[in-house]
């Protein structure tokens, strides 16, 4: 009997935890930097521009050639939310806001919302680009040695 009601206690305990954590997560996404993280991503795949590296090579402009072209708009949709909810997820979890970054190809996030959007993003996405997410703004290097531009700031 006491077993049994240790095991229901704990269900009720994990379950409002699960909660607890979704609902933090939702509210978090529907933050600025959040939502205009992801609308940035999203809009490199719906209007992909040349790769600026740094390097001439004939390799790399051979590979970034080979670019995925024609990914749906619903596609596109699916990896702007999964990328919201990446984005908010770390921020619950880790408790710091992430950085995201493509060298030659995309990492961790980024990888993991196109993954769950099911659409193939390593030669779609601006390489040699850098956005910081922070609380009060959103900055991103978009291309080699390329200057940061605020996309967004929270107003003083």
């Amino acid at each position: 009997m006491f077993v049994g009601m240790f095991f229901l206690l704990a269900l009720v305990v994990l379950i409002g935890l699960y909660i607890y954590f979704e609902l933090k997560v939702r509210r978090v996404m529907r933050q600025d930097p959040v939502q205009i993280a992801a609308r940035w991503w999203a809009e490199r795949l719906r209007r992909p521009a040349a790769h600026h590296t740094g390097s001439e090579s004939g390799l790399w402009l051979t590979i970034a050639a080979g670019r995925e072209e024609g990914i749906v708009d619903a596609a596109i949709a699916r990896f702007e939310k999964c990328l919201a909810r990446q984005i908010a997820e770390s921020i619950v979890i880790n408790r710091f806001y992430p950085d995201l970054k493509v060298d030659y190809c995309p990492e961790d996030l980024l990888v993991k919302a196109a993954e769950q959007a099911e659409i193939k993003v390593s030669l779609n996405l601006p390489s040699k680009t850098l956005m910081l997410i922070r609380p009060d703004r959103v900055e991103v290097a978009c291309g080699y040695q390329s200057e940061f531009e605020t996309l967004w700031s929270k107003a003083a």
